[in-house]
C-alpha cells in the first residue's frame, strides 16, 4: 500500500501541522516513509537549512513512533535549470545550488538524525535518495535529456521519470537497467536508468560503498501482454467468474487487483 501528501509549495515545518500529513504517518505500519522539503529551504542562499534539519529529525522520530523501524528516505531535490532567475544573484550557478543541497540533506541523514534521535539505530534507519546527484551526473554527460519543465524549475515528463527511478533504486537497493519500461523508447529507458546507476552504487547504502539496508519487499511484475479484467457496474451486476475484478458505485479503490488467472497481482 502506498499513500502520499503532497501540496504544492510546502515545507516539513507545514507538514508538521498538516492533518492530513500526521494521520499518514500516525496510521503506522509503513516499511518507508520519503520526506520531501521545499526546493529551496535545505540551501545556504535561500533557505533555512538547519530549520530543514531540525523538522527532518522531528518527522524521524514520529515516523519511528508510528512504525519502529521504518526507513525513513529524504528525498534530495534537484538544482535550478541554468536559465532560471536565481542565477547569478541567488546563486552562482547551479552546481553552487546543487552542492548546498547535497550538503544539507547528506548532513541530516549522517549527523542530526543519528545524533539527535532516541532511537539507538537511527544511523541504520535514515538515507538519502540523491534525485539532485542523478540530475547533476545526467546533465552533465554527452547528449542529456531536458529534465525540467518549461519553468526551468519543476520536472518534465523525463525528469518525473528519472525522480521515479531513483527513488525506486532506493527504495528496493537495486539497479534499474533491466525493469521492463515499455512505455519509453530504448534511448530514453537506457539514458534515464545509466544515469541512476551510475551514481546509485556510490552514493547510497546497499552498495559496494555503504551498508545495506534490507529491500522493501520486491512489487510483482507484469509480463508485456498480461491481463487485468475489470468490471465497471453496481453491485446487483457484480461479475462472479474468477478473474474478474469489481468497481461499483459504492468503490472507493481496490487494492492488489487479480489477474485473469485469478493470482493477486500486488
Amino acid at each position: 500500500y502506498v499513500t502520499y501528501v503532497a501540496p504544492g509549495g510546502k515545507s516539513l515545518a507545514y507538514h508538521r501541522e498538516n492533518p492530513d500529513t500526521l494521520v499518514a504517518v500516525d496510521a503506522g505500519g509503513w516499511h518507508a516513509v520519503v520526506l520531501q522539503d521545499f526546493s529551496t529551504r535545505p540551501t545556504d542562499n535561500a533557505g533555512e537549512p538547519e530549520a530543514f534539519k531540525q523538522d527532518a529529525l522531528w518527522f524521524f522520530e514520529r515516523v519511528q513512533t508510528a512504525s519502529p523501524g521504518a526507513r525513513v528516505v529524504l528525498y534530495m531535490t534537484w538544482a535550478r535549470h541554468p536559465d532560471h532567475g536565481f542565477y547569478p544573484d541567488t546563486f552562482s550557478d547551479p552546481g553552487q545550488m546543487q552542492d548546498q543541497l547535497a550538503t544539507h540533506y547528506r548532513d541530516a541523514a549522517d549527523r542530526v538524525i543519528p545524533e539527535g534521535s532516541v532511537f539507538p539505530m537511527a544511523s541504520e534507519l535514515v538515507e538519502v535518495s540523491p534525485v539532485g546527484e542523478v540530475w547533476r551526473h545526467h546533465l552533465a554527460g554527452d547528449a542529456p535529456l531536458r529534465l525540467h519543465d518549461t519553468d526551468n524549475y519543476h520536472a518534465n515528463v523525463h525528469g518525473r521519470w528519472l525522480n521515479a527511478l531513483t527513488l525506486y533504486a532506493t527504495l528496493y537497493q537495486r539497479q534499474v537497467t533491466d525493469l521492463p519500461m515499455p512505455w519509453l523508447s530504448a534511448d530514453v529507458q537506457r539514458a534515464l536508468t545509466s544515469s541512476v546507476d551510475a551514481v546509485h552504487p556510490q552514493d547510497l547504502p546497499g552498495g559496494p560503498d555503504g551498508e545495506p539496508f534490507s529491500p522493501l519487499p520486491e512489487p510483482g511484475m507484469f509480463e508485456v501482454g498480461e491481463t487485468i479484467l475489470i468490471d465497471f457496474g453496481d453491485t446487483s451486476n457484480a461479475t462472479t467468474e474468477p478473474g474478474w475484478n469489481n468497481v461499483t458505485l459504492s468503490t472507493s479503490r481496490l487494492d492488489d487487483l487479480v489477474e485473469r488467472s485469478g493470482e493477486q497481482s500486488s
